[in-house]
């Protein structure tokens, strides 16, 4: 049996651990008994006993991103084929945008599936003071797609997006971002703060308008940060970036007026204090935001 890669970890308001794991070839048991090999969801307790465990299997679906908050424990990714997550079979139509919630026992809340033509990764989740859940990553192909709210169309294609839903699942807003002439750009991580806005980075080929004009655009990849209000609202955009590709690894909010955001340097960056530049072939950047 192999077991990874481990990507991603999540933890709720009472200090139990969530995340996501792919396990190859026999069973796995991480305290609870046997799970099938494959994308598997894990709960531990603050003590790092197990809680509960979902597995379906390796080919139907591919986990991005999880958030957990109060009773509410979320997993994005792309459906590839026809599974069951509780409450019924759900069948895609290609590699279909997938968002699933479960309780804080493991049992089966809800499920959003939308159909794309083309790739989609969801690479950010994260879930507010009131149960909605945000979802953010990238698109490629054509910029149109129908989050549950009707078709969300942006300016070019390769788009960013946000879609926002009710602790229950029902559609609240969305929105697609795209340089043009298009370029290919991603959301990676995602969190909110303690007003419930909307915090997002990634990485941009091409100048974009995230509502505020547009972005400051460097050079090949600009690292890009972004605050929306709870509704969806442009609160605050920038941009940094050098000669080569820099990636944005992660996110976090810190009360309501800053964020920390982190990820991979290969050239300078510059949010406002002065440039941070790389001294070899591949350097990280840790920086605080005012927004």
């Amino acid at each position: 049996m192999s077991i990874g890669p481990f990507n991603d970890l999540a933890e709720d308001s009472a200090g139990n651990i969530f995340f996501k794991v792919v396990t190859t070839g026999a069973t796995a048991d991480f305290g609870g008994g046997a799970l099938a090999a494959g994308q598997i969801l894990v709960s531990l307790d603050t003590n790092g006993s197990y809680r509960w465990g979902n597995s379906f299997g390796s080919t139907n679906v591919n986990w991005n991103s999880i958030a957990a908050r109060g009773s509410l424990y979320c997993a994005a990714g792309t459906l590839k084929a026809a599974t069951d997550f509780g409450g019924g079979l759900i069948t895609p139509s290609g590699w279909d945008l997938l968002l699933v919630c479960f309780d804080q026992t493991g049992n089966y809340q809800w499920a959003n599936n939308y159909a794309t033509p083309s790739g989609i990764g969801s690479y950010g989740t994260t879930i507010d003071s009131s149960g909605n859940v945000t979802i953010a990553g990238g698109k490629a192909g054509n910029a149109s797609m129908d989050f549950g709210g009707g078709v969300v169309t942006g300016p070019a294609s390769d788009p960013i997006f946000v879609a926002s839903y009710t602790s229950a699942g029902a559609y609240r807003w969305a929105h697609m971002y795209s340089a043009s002439p298009s370029t290919y750009e991603q959301a990676r991580r995602v969190t909110s703060n303690a007003n419930d806005d909307i915090i997002f980075s990634g990485e941009m080929y091409g100048s974009v308008d995230f509502g505020g004009g547009p972005t400051n655009y460097v050079a090949s990849s600009t690292v890009f940060v972004v605050m929306l209000d709870t509704n969806g609202n442009h609160l605050y955009s920038v941009g940094s970036g050098g000669v080569s590709q820099d990636y944005s690894e992660g996110i976090a909010a810190a009360g309501t007026t800053h964020a920390y955001v982190g990820g991979d340097l290969y050239s300078t960056l510059d949010f406002g204090p002065g440039p941070v530049t790389s001294t070899g072939n591949r350097g990280m950047f840790l920086g605080r935001l005012g927004l």
